[in-house]
């Protein structure tokens, strides 16, 4: 039995603070801080965070998968990858500039991105049974927006939806099957600085984070959920998360794939 410690409405009560936050680009005071909250507690204000954003307006698109690299699990103290919770009013057009939300710590990655052609067990899938499940794959950026910032206590990050914020698509995507991802080079350019990858430096392949999360969104049971066909999932970053600020621009190639481009205002 996961060591849940708060109550159904006090789970509530945080989640309906985290949605406010996320509305007005407020800084959140870290619930950990506040109350005796477990990682299991985290996960169900995360799932709550989801139901409330659903109840007013929303609809789930989809799934976040981060801290997919060794050096990033050291330096949080974590053994594994997080998810987030993906909803419509998160992916936004990368023409024009995107305005930066002040009391955030924003931060932007290059992803690969795939949509799934068809539902997914919670179970027993390997890397090649994603791709065969994949209809497209997209290039990506993802916009981490921190309410409590990635230096807080992991729980407080996991509660916050993991720092779901928005997310940029390519226009097309492309057919998995016509990808050699091992082959797949990412060169990420903010500013003036400029930081190289492999996509396959993602768990060694970016479908394993979908394997991953799949098993993981099943052993959470109501916490978690299940991937189902539409549902786009960012794989999680072959670079280190890069900060931007306000007059920040920001363009990432990959090899074979193509070139994006946004900018932040």
């Amino acid at each position: 039995m996961p060591d849940q410690r708060l109550s159904d409405a006090a789970c509530r009560e945080f989640a309906s603070e985290i949605v406010a936050a996320i509305k007005t680009d407020s800084r959140l005071e870290h619930i950990s801080n506040r109350v005796d909250m477990t990682m299991a507690d985290a996960t169900r204000i995360r799932r709550t965070v989801l139901e409330i954003l659903v109840a007013t307006g929303a609809h789930r698109i989809g799934y976040k998968v981060g801290f997919t690299s060794d050096a990033v699990q050291m330096l949080l103290g974590i053994d594994g990858p997080e998810f987030g919770f993906l909803v419509n009013t998160m992916r936004v057009s990368g023409t024009g500039k995107l305005p930066i939300k002040v009391n955030c710590q924003t931060l932007v990655e290059p992803e690969l991105a795939f949509e799934m052609g068809q539902d997914l067990a919670s179970s027993g899938l390997t890397c090649s049974s994603v791709l065969e499940a994949t209809s497209q794959v997209y290039t990506a950026f993802e916009i981490v927006e921190s309410r409590v910032g990635l230096s807080a206590d992991f729980r407080d990050i996991v509660a916050d939806n993991t720092g779901s914020g928005r997310f940029v698509l390519s226009p097309v995507g492309v057919d998995p099957r016509s990808l050699a991802f091992a082959d797949i080079a990412v060169s990420l350019r903010v500013d003036k600085n400029q930081f190289e990858a492999r996509a396959n430096d993602v768990l060694g392949h970016p479908a394993n984070a979908i394997v991953w999360l799949a098993n993981h969104l099943g052993r959470l049971g109501k916490n978690g959920g299940r991937i189902r066909k539409g549902d786009i999932i960012l794989t999680g970053s072959s670079t280190k998360p890069v900060p931007v600020a306000s007059g920040s621009s920001v363009s990432a190639t990959f090899s074979g794939m193509g070139t994006m481009d946004i900018a932040f205002s």
